[in-house]
């Protein structure tokens, strides 16, 4: 019988019988269930973890999964693999639609497909339509631990921001560029991006001039961002002017890689009110010049080649860089 796999946004009709859904994260438990836009019962059966039977579909479904066994969100690297097909005891390869692979590492739930009625036949719809992009290590990490944190894989397209990374090139943040701490939290910073948004972020090193860094794929950003950093002109100060990234986005978060608080730092940008200013500080304090209202991270640069091993910190780092955006939910900014 047909097996049909849907990727993207993929669409499949089956026979209108009952539904067998199965779901396999590799060891990872996983916890299916059924919502329907109504708000009705679906009378979905679970036989065993990772399988629902749908017996009746008679209103708009969702599909879903959750971690199981007490976990609150999936594991870094959980690749969950999902078929929805006819149950049907008789026949051992009945017709089935077999969602793309998907990455839900850090995500609370994953919703997956939506089972609508037709005349003679139920369409099957894949709801995960992004394709996740390749990133390195801390990277990777950083989007889980991003996703954990909102509680989505991306923002929806009306609640994006795009995203700019400023790179302060003064003097004193030599050590930083010799050691790779400061491409190290560029790549940080490239992970949790992909959640904010879809747009690829502008990097820019800021001295006397402004230097962008070429575009590449996210997954060679450090690498690229450490060539053009090996070869910058150190400088005295920095204008600490952002970079506003040039995408579709209405709004537009700045983070600016320093090691102290800019002299001509202010967290307003003139005339741009849908523009967020971030710093990004690499110190072991936190500087008590920072202006009041002003959005921080402050991270040890001792901790910086620590931060796969070290989930907790890295957990509260992604937390500070994240903050307007959570504030943005507390406002109805998104929800």
């Amino acid at each position: 019988m047909p097996a049909y796999v849907l990727d993207g946004a993929g669409r499949v009709d089956l026979p209108r019988r009952p539904l067998a859904v199965s779901a396999d994260a590799g060891g990872v438990g996983v916890e299916l269930s059924a919502s329907t836009q109504s708000g009705q019962s679906t009378g979905a059966v679970h036989p065993r973890p990772g399988l629902m039977i749908l017996p009746r579909i008679a209103d708009v479904t969702t599909v879903s999964a959750r971690p199981a066994d007490g976990q609150i969100a999936f594991p870094q690297g959980t690749v969950l693999r999902v078929t929805i097909g006819v149950d049907s005891q008789n026949d051992l390869d009945p017709d089935r639609a077999e969602l793309r692979p998907m990455d839900v590492s850090g995500l609370h739930r994953a919703d997956l497909a939506t089972i609508t009625l037709g005349a003679e036949s139920l369409e099957i719809a894949a709801r995960r339509t992004e394709v996740d992009v390749a990133l390195g290590e801390l990277a990777s990490l950083a989007r889980s631990s991003a996703r954990g944190i909102l509680r989505t894989d991306r923002l929806r397209d009306a609640q994006c921001y795009s995203v700019a990374i400023d790179i302060d090139s003064s003097m004193s943040m030599v050590h930083r560029f010799d050691d790779s701490s400061v491409a190290t939290v560029a790549d940080l910073l490239a992970g949790v991006s992909t959640v904010l948004g879809d747009a690829t972020p502008t990097v820019s090193v800021l001295g006397a001039r402004s230097t962008l860094v070429p575009e590449c794929a996210l997954r060679d950003l450090k690498a690229a961002v450490q060539g053009v950093l090996d070869s910058a002109s150190m400088g005295v100060g920095f204008q600490s002017v952002p970079s506003v990234p040039a995408a579709a986005a209405s709004r537009h978060i700045v983070y600016t890689i320093t090691d102290s608080v800019p002299a001509d730092f202010s967290a307003e940008v003139p005339d741009s009110s849908s523009t967020i200013r971030h710093l990004v500080l690499l110190s072991e304090v936190v500087p008590a010049s920072i202006p009041a209202g002003t959005y921080c991270a402050v991270i040890s640069p001792r901790s910086v080649e620590t931060l796969t091993s070290d989930p907790s910190e890295l957990s509260r780092i992604i937390s500070q860089l994240l903050s307007p955006v959570m504030s943005d939910s507390t406002t109805g900014g998104f929800s």
